[in-house]
């Protein structure tokens, strides 16, 4: 997907349309297009996903959406796609959706712009951390967290109680992330409601998605009073990391996860080090971006499995013949369950929870052999 916003109300950091798709009136887009509102003519809000694949197939592999004055252009189909997927002509683009999270991640890796020295840094310093040895290194804490879930179940079980997968995956994922990467506990399953840190950060998701559904020039009136928790939201989120960083640094250090990288490793080739402010939007950015959508693949796989025994009973074979009667897998074992890992990728494919993602030409190009970019 890429942007496109018309010149009524273009936020700052993006190009106009003109500028992007120099023929952009070639490229198709939905009838009953209103002035003003845009392609908002049988449009729900709850299915936005649903909504573009429908108009894909009406209207070819490259298609355009308008809303409130902003643009967008769509490109699906495999060929597209992978011409996209070309690094030497195309990098990530901070889209509109990525742009509303600046306030909370900044420069993180998931919304630094491609300019950013950050971005480089923090890969640089951080790709070592997701190694081979160091997954495995993270491996029993992972375990720790699973038989806390598995508990959690066990007891609700137990007591005839129904448990709420969604939630309990986002628990999962959560605490997997911070004790992994962090050294920090929520005490997600000992608790009744979220953490106030989860209700912070969806309460700063939230806040960004409602971005997207307001005209531009409109947002700071309609949203007088969801900015202000939107802001309350974030200064939580900072404090929190902040604290988590101070004992960091005051306890001498941890047992080498990323937040040690990120405070001692120096980059290999500049000497260069992560500025602290840095560093808490790097947490954040962990935190925020990479529980929520691991906890919906893992949501949407045990949600296909329910509704298809004869696959779970393939999967629950596998794991008994490969595990045999190890108490806890090893992480050498938990590579091999290749069948485990096709259900994993399969429900992926039929509910991705990381359905787009933007794309920017770095170069004048053309796009699949016919649509003409700028840069």
């Amino acid at each position: 997907m890429t942007q496109a916003p018309t010149r009524d109300g273009v936020p700052k950091g993006f190009r106009s349309a003109e500028l992007g798709w120099p023929k952009l009136d070639r490229i198709p887009h939905p009838p009953h297009r209103i002035p003003l509102l845009g392609d908002v003519v049988g449009v729900n809000r709850r299915t936005p996903l649903q909504d573009s694949l429908r108009y894909a197939r009406q209207l070819g592999p490259v298609f355009r959406r308008k809303a409130f004055g902003k643009e967008f252009v769509f490109v699906w189909g495999a060929r597209h796609a992978a011409d996209l997927a070309d690094e030497s002509r195309f990098a990530k683009h901070v889209g509109l959706g990525i742009a509303n999270l600046r306030p909370v991640a900044g420069d993180g890796l998931f919304t630094a712009y491609n300019h950013e020295p950050n971005w480089q840094l923090a890969h640089d310093v951080l790709a070592p951390g997701f190694s081979r040895e160091a997954m495995a290194g993270y491996h029993p804490m992972m375990l720790a967290v699973a038989r806390q879930l598995t508990e959690h179940w066990d007891r609700a079980a137990a007591a005839g109680r129904a448990v709420d997968v969604p939630g309990d995956m986002t628990k999962l994922t959560l605490e997997t992330i911070a004790r992994t990467g962090f050294g920090h506990d929520f005490g997600s399953f000992e608790r009744s409601r979220p953490h106030p840190f989860v209700t912070a950060m969806v309460g700063t998701l939230t806040y960004a998605q409602r971005l997207n559904t307001v005209p531009f020039p409109l947002a700071p009136l309609l949203l007088r009073g969801a900015s202000r928790r939107n802001a309350a939201d974030i200064a939580y989120l900072n404090r929190t990391v902040d604290e988590l960083v101070r004992a960091r640094r005051a306890g001498g250090g941890g047992d080498g996860d990323l937040l040690d990288r990120m405070l001692e490793t120096a980059h290999p080739e500049t000497g260069e080090r992560l500025e602290l402010r840095n560093v808490r939007r790097q947490v954040i950015t962990f935190l925020v971006a990479g529980h929520e959508t691991t906890s919906g693949a893992l949501s949407f796989a045990l949600h296909y499995l329910s509704r298809h025994p004869e696959v779970a009973a393939r999967a629950r074979a596998e794991v008994d013949r490969v595990w045999g009667d190890t108490a806890e897998p090893a992480y050498e074992q938990v590579a091999r369950l290749r069948y485990v890992r096709r259900v994993l990728d399969e429900s992926l494919r039929l509910w991705p929870t990381a359905p787009a993602f933007a794309r920017e030409a770095r170069e004048d190009t053309v796009l699949a052999g016919e649509h003409p970019m700028r840069r």
